[in-house]
């Protein structure tokens, strides 16, 4: 069995910042190629959850500060901390 180990300034970031499950997995997914802008409806099936909810985390993140939302039909988002 292994140990697994999180660094004390990565826990504080995920208690602070991060509100669900679902918002920490698009956060990764996001980050992974900031090149590429997301559409919630193409996030939301890499994420196993509605539209909807996808369009809010999506939203929380931009006000957070770690995305941008590119306008347009449909609205896109891209990883820019």
């Amino acid at each position: 069995m292994s140990e697994y180990f999180i660094p004390d300034d990565v826990a504080q970031f995920i208690l602070a910042t991060i509100d669900s499950v679902a918002q920490l997995e698009a956060l990764l997914l996001l980050r992974a190629d900031p090149r590429q802008a997301w559409a919630a409806k193409t996030l939301a099936a890499r994420l196993y959850i509605t539209e909807e909810q996808t369009a809010e985390i999506l939203d929380a993140l931009r006000a957070k500060g770690f995305v941008v939302a590119n306008p347009g039909n449909p609205a896109s988002y891209a990883y820019q901390p």
